[in-house]
């Protein structure tokens, strides 16, 4: 399980840093040259990097409603959510953050 860290100089220790290590270490001794890092995007990839690429969601869909959902969310909805969320306040985003980790919480307890 990956553990958030508080303090910065902790982050050298996080789970998900020490396990790209090691998977790093593992490529090289395979002679492996090439190791993509998947998203979602953190400063330590960014810094270990030399270059990025885009990412695309692929969705497929079952059910018409499924495929009017993904349709709608994938191809502009998810965006524009993002773009409001950037203008929120601080205060705001940190409410908004403990209401969706709630809902998680409360979906992952069912």
């Amino acid at each position: 399980m990956h553990v958030t860290t508080y303090k910065l100089w902790h982050e050298k220790l996080h789970p998900r840093i020490l396990l790209t290590c090691a998977d790093l270490e593992r490529c090289k001794e395979d002679g492996i040259d090439i190791y993509v890092f998947m998203t979602l995007l953190a400063r330590f990839k960014l810094d270990w990097s030399n270059n990025t690429g885009e990412v695309n969601d692929w969705a497929v869909s079952l059910t018409r409603k499924r495929w009017l959902w993904c349709h709608a969310y994938l191809g502009s909805a998810r965006d524009r959510l993002k773009e409001a969320y950037q203008l929120l306040s601080a205060t705001i985003k940190k409410v908004a953050s403990s209401v969706v980790s709630g809902l998680k919480h409360k979906a992952n307890s069912t």
